[in-house]
């Protein structure tokens, strides 16, 4: 699995001087020269006037990314300064500068004919975060990591983030620059800066401010986002940070591709066990936690030393988490459990808590959060909140509770990340006298999460080796099945059942074959090669036991049943068994295994192409050529 975000290089920076860097990689963003003095200081004026603008926006908006005004001729300025420090130019830089050029005209032409179309836009697009981490004490001095972060869903043609952290007081009275980078990338769904260390003088009087603009363009549909984000903490000398008992990996940590693993409906009940949490219902009078049987009413962790001892999935009894409401199979529900240690002595008293929790789409591009639309994978995005306990110490804040993250916008096997960010409001005595106001911000990043779900429809008949014709339902763990290729043979390694919501694809052959099948489930096509069978339609040529068949009919069929899935082939077996032939003999058709549908889901999330400059659109092709041309420079 890859990581969230590479963490190629360190800087480190006192509150009075910039440094030059520690050390640097080779695929890093390159090392940047620090600004002269007068240019920091300039960016700190600038920075002071956008930071009091985000604070009146903030007044009458939700969420934290501010839409930077290109009508409003000092955020545009703001902008192409900020674009310019990092490098960019309107002579290296043509379509950058020309697309924002003409967006402002944009702007200011329906200004001028009194339209109140100029900011809006139908849904968030993109995600703007600003990962904050607190990595060293010493007896004087707290050290932070941080960076600018950025995700686009669907991904972008162009996008940019940058990070500048300032020294400054609890009133803003002036900002001084500690910290300050930027990248940009082409054709990215996510953009991360590179992680800057900054040091300051720990204190009550001494806040840490960090801001960050980040913008995307998008050539075909011309759409353009451009955001500024801010955020800011009292540097204390004891430690801050989010420590989660769950989630976690609990089991199957041993699996190749390994993530921390919510089976939805269903998931692994038997064999090589993969389900780090499962939907499970919990009988009110005897306390009997079951899951992957329908009925769902919370989520259960897996107990994996009595799972791996018993061969069979087992809850952990302790680690329940009730759905908050009536459960919804078309919500995304994660538990949280832990406890948020502020870096507040005791005698503090704590005011407010607040959090966001962020569920960033690592392929396809995005996050997820709540929103007033219809839910579209890997549009539509939602955000969280923990589920904060009650605060007897300000020292620490327990949290414990079932996140309900709103109507899924994950599909499956998608690698995700939970980013959470949260904020603590305090009082604390002053030595001399009087108290203090004191806010403590914590960043904590989960990596890598998926969710799981594929099947076949009770009573399908599955081929055995035998050449028995056998129900799904009845296959075990260490059974053979056939495969198809050339008569070929594998053994059975995990049986998945559970339960699904949504209706399944029934699909009839003009032979007479007919198969039930859940949305997601790999089919092999003689025409197409191996799909998802919700993409199906009528004149499809699936391939079957006894040849080639063409598809005659297609529909969703309602289903209330349970639904089941192998994963097929021991190590030794798969040595000689190509990506597409993880396969079995279902109700005659040749379809794929709970393997291949891992493979196939994760197949459509690609990453950056290969040849970025063949895949941009011609018009960011002199940007991208420059850009790389700067980055070769700079090493």
């Amino acid at each position: 699995m890859p990581p969230v975000s590479p963490r190629w290089k360190s800087i480190a920076l006192s509150a009075m001087a910039l440094t030059t860097p520690l050390l640097s990689g080779c695929t890093a963003e390159p090392t940047r020269e620090p600004p002269p003095p007068a240019v920091q200081q300039e960016r700190a004026t600038d920075s002071l006037k956008m930071a009091k603008l985000y604070s009146q926006w903030r007044q009458d908006h939700t969420g934290t990314q501010m839409p930077l005004d290109l009508g409003d001729t000092d955020q545009y300025a703001f902008l192409m300064k900020r674009l310019e420090a990092a490098g960019n130019t309107p002579a290296n830089s043509p379509r950058l500068f020309s697309s924002l050029s003409q967006r402002r005209e944009r702007v200011l032409a329906e200004r001028a004919a009194g339209s109140v179309k100029a900011q809006t836009t139908p849904a968030e697009w993109c995600g703007h975060l600003l990962p904050l981490e607190e990595v060293a004490h010493g007896t004087s001095k707290t050290t932070f990591e941080g960076s600018g972060f950025l995700t686009c869903a669907g991904g972008s043609d162009y996008s940019y983030v940058d990070f500048n952290a300032y020294s400054t007081t609890p009133e803003r009275l002036e900002f001084q620059l500690l910290a300050t980078t930027a990248t940009e990338a082409y054709l990215a769904k996510t953009l991360e800066t590179d992680p800057l260390d900054v040091v300051l003088d720990a204190g009550p009087d001494r806040v840490l401010f960090y801001d960050s603009v980040a913008m995307a363009y998008d050539e075909a549909s011309g759409r353009m986002e451009t955001y500024y984000s801010t955020a800011d903490t009292t540097v204390l000398l004891l430690p801050t940070g989010l420590q989660f008992e769950h989630p976690r990996e609990l089991i199957g940590a041993n699996i190749a591709g390994n993530a921390i693993r919510t089976c939805l409906e269903r998931g692994s009940a038997t064999g090589a066990l993969d389900c780090d949490y499962a939907l499970a219902n919990k009988n009110p009078t005897t306390g009997v936690i079951n899951a992957f049987a329908g009925s769902y009413t919370g989520v259960a962790a897996v107990n994996a030393a009595a799972s791996l001892s018993a061969a069979r999935w087992k809850p952990d009894t302790a680690a329940y988490w009730p759905t908050p409401g009536t459960f919804n199979s078309a919500k995304l529900y994660l538990p949280a459990r832990g406890t948020y240690l502020t870096g507040l002595q005791a005698s503090c008293t704590v005011t407010g808590v607040t959090s966001e929790v962020n569920i960033v789409l690592l392929s396809a591009g995005g996050r997820c959060r709540v929103l007033n639309v219809p839910a579209v994978p890997g549009q539509t995005v939602l955000t969280g909140s923990l589920p904060w306990g009650a605060t007897t110490d300000a020292t620490s804040v327990p949290f414990n509770g079932l996140m309900d993250l709103g109507t899924d916008c994950l599909a499956n096997q998608q690698d995700v990340a939970m980013q959470t960010f949260t904020t603590v409001n305090a009082t604390c005595p002053r030595t001399g006298g009087g108290f203090s106001p004191i806010k403590r911000v914590a960043f904590n990043r989960l990596a890598v999460l998926d969710f799981k779900n594929s099947c076949l429809a009770a009573g399908t008949r599955v081929l055995r080796e035998d050449g028995r014709s056998v129900p799904v339902e009845s296959v075990k763990v260490g059974d053979r099945v056939l495969t198809h290729v050339g008569g070929r043979a594998l053994t059975v390694t995990t049986v998945t059942k559970g339960t699904e919501s949504q209706p399944l694809v029934r699909l009839k052959a003009g032979k007479g074959q007919d198969v039930l099948v859940t949305q997601k489930h790999p089919m092999v096509s003689a025409n197409r090669g191996v799909v998802a069978a919700e993409a199906l339609a009528v004149g499809d040529v699936l391939v079957t036991k006894s040849g080639e068949a063409t598809l005659a009919s297609v529909e969703r069929v309602p289903y209330t049943g349970q639904v089941y899935n192998l994963t097929l082939g021991t190590d030794t077996e798969l040595l000689n068994v190509g990506a597409q032939e993880h396969t079995l003999i279902a109700n005659g058709f040749v379809v794929g295994d709970a393997r291949m549908q891992t493979d196939l889901e994760r197949q459509k999330l690609k990453a950056v192409p290969a040849d970025v400059f063949a895949a941009l659109p011609a018009a960011w092709r002199v940007d991208y050529q420059n850009e790389q041309a700067r980055k070769a420079s700079r090493r």
